[in-house]
């Protein structure tokens, strides 16, 4: 008999290709090289720039051109130049999991629409740099960006609506997905607090627990108070008898039993002392004379006795 072995299908996973991965070492290193300019320019506000001629010698980690880049990042998009290299690192790891990129135009324009949002958001909050006064915290698109919506819907309106462009943008230029992220978060709320969810059950046991002592109690206590009015209307019928009737109510003979048990007579122990007394019985009956019936009486010891009536 042949048996039928089911398969189990093979994932099979695209490998990158290496025009790929060269590309994704390239933005892996375009991140690292704009990371260190942003990270390296507030402690070096000074250095020479198109921006700004103070000292003469540079001091970025990245160089001339890393300060350059830096202040241009800074005035044009503020404080949103952070991003820039998470971005970029993002799509490295994207480069390397997967063969192609699917829809990269939207990709770059879900870039663009969460940097541009993300500027005018930190112009809105009117945030300032802690390490230099002259850059603004949106820079110059996000202040154009919030004063432009600012204008129209205030700035409660315009945050609204930015952060929701700026979910759109992220939802675009990304993998990432916010029912992903609430069921994530609802798992490990789920698992670290199963206690709370059972605390609707607990309570609701609880009253059902003090409802039944409550009944408990209730009734208990109604049962004392119906013996206590017994007690008490027995007590004033007393009273009201009149002294003859407490006599006679006192002097009133229990009920006896209907049915009173027969006496036992036991005749084994002395049946000698019998036979005589019945032979003699028997010799008057002979003669003619009338011989009075014998009573027997048994003791607590089990001896019969036999007593002559005398008339």
């Amino acid at each position: 008999m042949a048996t039928h072995i089911e398969e189990k299908p093979r994932v099979i996973i695209p490998r990158a290709s290496r025009g790929n991965e060269i590309l994704a070492i390239l933005f892996i290193a375009l991140g690292l090289l704009l990371a260190l300019c942003l990270i390296s320019a507030p402690f070096y506000p000074n250095d020479p720039s198109w921006n700004s001629a103070g000292a003469a010698e540079t001091h970025n980690w990245a160089g001339a051109i890393g300060a350059n880049v830096a202040a241009t990042a800074f005035q044009f998009i503020g404080l949103a130049a952070y991003l820039l290299p998470l971005l970029l690192f993002a799509a490295a790891v994207r480069r390397f999991h997967t063969a192609t990129i699917h829809r990269p135009l939207m990709r770059i324009v879900g870039l663009v629409i969460l940097v541009i949002s993300a500027s005018a958001l930190l112009s809105i909050s009117h945030l300032r740099p802690l390490f230099d006064s002259s850059v603004q915290p949106g820079g110059l698109l996000g202040a154009v960006v919030a004063q432009g919506l600012a204008s129209g819907l205030s700035n409660v309106g315009a945050t609204v609506l930015l952060i929701a462009i700026a979910a759109m943008g992220l939802l675009l230029a990304t993998n990432f997905s916010f029912v992903r992220l609430y069921e994530i978060l609802a798992a490990a709320i789920g698992s670290r607090f199963a206690f709370v969810g059972k605390i609707p059950e607990r309570f609701r046991a609880w009253q059902t627990m003090r409802a039944e002592r409550a009944r408990v109690k209730k009734e208990t206590k109604a049962a004392i108070k119906a013996e206590r009015e017994a007690a008490k209307s027995a007590l004033k019928q007393t009273l009201n008898l009149s002294p003859a009737e407490r006599v006679a109510d006192f002097m009133k003979e229990p009920s006896k039993p209907a049915v009173e048990p027969a006496p036992v007579i036991r005749t084994e122990a002395k049946s000698s002392m019998v036979e005589p007394q019945a032979s003699a019985v028997a010799a008057g009956a002979g003669v003619g004379v009338s011989t009075p019936p014998a009573t027997v009486v048994t003791g607590r010891s089990g001896s019969a006795r036999s007593f002559p009536v005398r008339k």
